[in-house]
């Protein structure tokens, strides 16, 4: 559920920076930074659910997993602070998506097709 809330807000700020709605990323964007923090809660250690995507990896790299989760809350406390100080929002967009993209290709089991 936690990862469909981050999921949901993503697609939200996707939505409104391609819409030239900059001040429409700011609540998902503060919604992400303030979740994310959640995500070592999802996998401790011997940890493992049926439907889960979560690679192993995880939990034998928990440190470069949790500096993965730190800078996608980095970055969309930068999405915030561009879309309210006037600042390249599209930018900030491009490198929280760039982070998303590095840590599911690391730590998720793709989708079978």
């Amino acid at each position: 559920a936690l990862m469909e809330e981050i999921g949901a807000a993503a697609k939200k700020i996707n939505e409104a920076a391609k819409a030239g709605d900059m001040a429409a990323v700011i609540l998902p964007a503060e919604e992400i930074a303030r979740l994310t923090p959640r995500f070592g809660e999802l996998f401790p250690e011997g940890s493992t659910a049926p439907k889960s995507r979560a690679k192993a990896s995880i939990r034998t790299n928990p440190d470069e997993f949790e500096a993965y989760n730190e800078y996608l809350a980095k970055y969309a406390l930068a999405i915030a602070a561009a879309a309210k100080d006037g600042g390249n929002v599209k930018k900030a967009v491009k490198k929280m998506f760039k982070s998303c993209k590095s840590c599911h290709k690391k730590y998720r089991i793709p989708d079978e097709d």
